[in-house]
This record gives C-alpha cells, structure tokens and sequence, in this order.
C-alpha cells in the first residue's frame, strides 16, 4: 500500500504506507497543508523520503509522521499554563488564520509571505512584535511535540526603535492619572463671587480619550500625535 491522498474540506490529507525491503511502515493519515493536489504529493513524497532515510541511518523509523503545522504549534502554545496578552492572541489568531496550514518545517517561507502581504509597510518595532508572538509558539510547539524547528528572519531596523509595553498596573495608573471632567475636584467659581461652583479642568483631563485609545488598541503616544499633527497648509486643522 502506498501513500494516498483525500481531500478534508479544502486541505488534501495523505495517509498509506512506506514499503522499505522486507519492512513496511504504516503512515497515519495527516494533514498535507495543501489546497490542490499536486502540492500535496510533494509533500508525501518528502515524508516518504525522510522514513527512507531515517530507515537507512539507523535502522529503524520511531515516528513516521513528523509533519507538524504552524497551527499545531500555535494551538499547543495557547493552551499552556498561564494567560497570554489579548494583543498576542489577537497576533496568533491572524497567524493561524493567514499561515497555519503550513507546514512547520516551512515556517521561514509562510513567514516572508506573511511579510509581504500582512507586514507590509508596518513598522520595524510592530513586525518584531508579530516576530516575537510566532517566534514563541512556534518554539514551544517544537518542543511539545519533538521536532525541530528553523529560524525565522529577523526584522532589521528594529534596535534603532524602542519597544516597551505597559503592565496591568502601569496600565491601571495611566487611565487613572486621566480623570474625566465630572469626577474632578471643584472650587468656587470667579465669575460669581464664590456662591457657585464649577468643575475644575487640568490639562491632563481632555487626554483620557487618547490614553483610553492606546490602551485598547495597543498604539503608542507617538503614534497618536503623528495623527494629530496638522495637514495640509498651516491654517488646515488636523484630522484623527
């Protein structure tokens, strides 16, 4: 019985055995990674050479199937002990969705295609974060399931650029410094002789909209003011 190949929604899967001499070894059917067929059998056909060789050096095949996903990885690494940022796992959502059914031994190539089309005009410091995420799964999947796993290309330019994040608390302590307006402290009012009373501003009240705004969605203060910087010619106002 050779490899054979079934289509599972729109991934071929391969499944069959490997006939080496007198010696046969069974192949578990798994997921190729692939959308047509002709991708998929170059990737059986590189199984079946791996037990062949694996057989030849030393005589015996332990696992015949080695063929792990990015999405393999991805899975095992969410589901370790401990909670991971909401901004990594929104990364690794994307990750498994974009480049998941790829093969693990074909991170380095899945990675530059994500480059190309998601990493895209991002900046250094914002791909090395994405770098980072996968870079954690995908090495914690390797060694969840015992397989190796090859380096992924670095960012270059990234040293130049400063990569900070907030903790919890440090998260806590900035929205709290940005008191809103109805919750300030008040003094009498000038305008009438100290008989009524008025909410005081400081100028740091009007910012919690753009503190709130960083927070959720993981953009930094520069970031921010580059948005609110005015276009255009000088009497034009900025735009958010």
């Amino acid at each position: 019985m050779a490899l054979h190949y079934r289509k599972r929604g729109d991934v071929w899967n391969c499944r069959g055995s490997v006939r080496i001499g007198r010696n046969t070894f069974p192949v578990r059917e798994f997921s190729t990674g692939c959308t047509t067929k002709i991708e998929a059998q170059a990737v059986g056909a590189a199984e079946e050479a791996r037990i062949r060789a694996e057989f030849l050096d030393t005589g015996d095949v332990i696992e015949p199937v080695r063929v792990i996903t990015i999405h393999d990885c991805i899975v095992a690494y969410r589901s370790r002990p401990g909670r991971l940022h909401r901004f990594d796992v929104q990364r690794l959502e994307e990750f498994d969705a974009t480049i998941g059914n790829h093969h693990l031994s074909r991170a380095p190539e899945a990675w530059s295609a994500w480059l190309r089309t998601r990493g895209r005009g991002l900046a250094p410091s914002t791909v090395a974060r994405w770098r980072s995420t996968l870079l954690a799964a995908l090495t914690y999947g390797a060694e969840e399931y015992g397989v190796a796993v090859r380096s992924i290309r670095s960012v270059r330019g990234v040293d130049a650029e400063r990569i900070a994040y907030l903790t919890p608390q440090q998260e806590a302590r900035l929205l709290a410094s940005y008191q809103p307006v109805d919750k300030m402290p008040v003094v009498p009012c000038e305008a009438t002789s100290n008989r009524a009373w008025a909410p005081r501003r400081t100028k740091e009240s009007h910012l919690r909209p753009v503190g709130l705004f960083c927070c959720s969605k993981g953009a930094s203060i520069d970031f921010v003011n580059g948005l609110l910087q005015p276009v255009g010619s000088p009497g034009d106002a900025g735009a958010v």
